[in-house]
């Protein structure tokens, strides 16, 4: 009975060593493949002073 008790015990904490290995790979890889939110924040307003700059040469185009 000890034995049987023992085997699932370990069985048991043998899955549960698996799954976060798993989960730790898989945050890893969300780390790595996905873009914080400041950097996307950051990105976005580069990306709009940029178009503004491309709208003001146009209007400066369009008024000669």
């Amino acid at each position: 009975m000890l034995a049987i008790s023992t085997g699932l015990i370990s069985f048991w904490a043998r899955n549960i060593n698996e799954d976060q290995k798993k989960f730790r790979d898989e945050l890893r890889d969300i780390r790595d493949n996905y873009q914080r939110r400041d950097d996307a924040h950051r990105d976005f307003q580069q990306i709009m002073a940029m178009l503004q700059r491309i709208e003001q040469k146009l209007d400066k185009k369009a008024d000669k």
